[in-house]
């Protein structure tokens, strides 16, 4: 399965002013089309901080995406956080020029001197194109890994996301959905649970996966494989070795 690294970019996601939704809406995209985020970063608006991370996640992962920082201010720096990453500088471009002017005219305002920061691009990168906003986003490859830097507003992220993003995921990779089961128990505790899980889970088939997610009173177990019938064949397993304390079995 390949892996894919997600850098969010903003101080309002570290100081708690803004809810992080775009890890999870993106976490689940991803593994609907059989990949797998394996981390997730979130870093303030910082150049310095943008370009380690966005290393840090190249060296970790077979694409990288980038969320946030891509408007006109001088807080988003994204932009320049990606050309440090990839050693090169950024460059005005004249058709990223026209279409900012351009949608700023079709709300009868003139574009101001600073929005047009949004048509810089590091050299080498080509635009991924805003139908929700004003901000391009931007498509490079560093180290031969492919970077995609969306904005962060959620909206603009999602349709970005799916237009641009996965037609490109998809080329490149070839996923593999994978199918899982939840088995619902109640009334008892994580730790019982995964102990009288314990051998089977010893010798699961290759390519099946187990995950636990307690919460107040409930145990969630995720049964996982590229094999809908392995999937459902485990979580009915497992259903039988908890015991009465399963209350369903639900597919995801």
């Amino acid at each position: 399965m390949n892996r894919i690294a997600l850098v969010t970019v903003g101080d309002e996601l570290l100081n708690g002013a803004v809810v992080d939704t775009s890890t999870a809406w993106l976490g689940d995209q991803l593994a609907l089309e059989g990949y797998a985020l394996v981390i997730s970063i979130s870093v303030q608006d910082e150049l310095s901080a943008i370009s380690d991370a966005i290393l840090s996640a190249i060296a970790r992962a077979d694409a990288v995406i980038v969320s946030g920082g891509l408007g006109p201010t001088s807080d988003d720096l994204t932009r320049l956080g990606v050309a440090r990453a990839a050693r090169v500088e950024v460059a005005q471009r004249k058709e990223l020029v026209e279409l900012i002017t351009a949608r700023y005219a079709l709300r009868n305002m003139q574009v101001p001197s600073q929005a047009l920061v949004m048509a810089d691009l590091p050299i080498g990168a080509s635009a991924l194109i805003n139908n929700s906003g004003s901000a391009p986003g931007i498509f490079m490859e560093i180290e031969s890994v492919p970077l995609f830097a969306l904005p962060g507003v959620p909206h603009e992220m999602r349709d970005m996301f799916v237009s641009e993003v996965l037609p490109k995921l998809r080329k490149r990779f070839s996923g593999v959905r994978q199918h899982t089961f939840i088995v619902r128990v109640a009334l008892l505790g994580e730790s019982a649970v995964s102990e009288s899980l314990r051998d089977w889970e010893s010798n699961l088939p290759s390519g099946v996966s187990v995950a636990y997610l307690a919460s107040l009173g409930d145990v969630e177990v995720k049964i996982s494989s590229e094999s809908a019938r392995q999937a459902e064949e485990g979580s009915t397993l497992a259903a039988d070795l908890i015991g009465d304390s399963v209350y369903a079995i639900d597919e995801a």
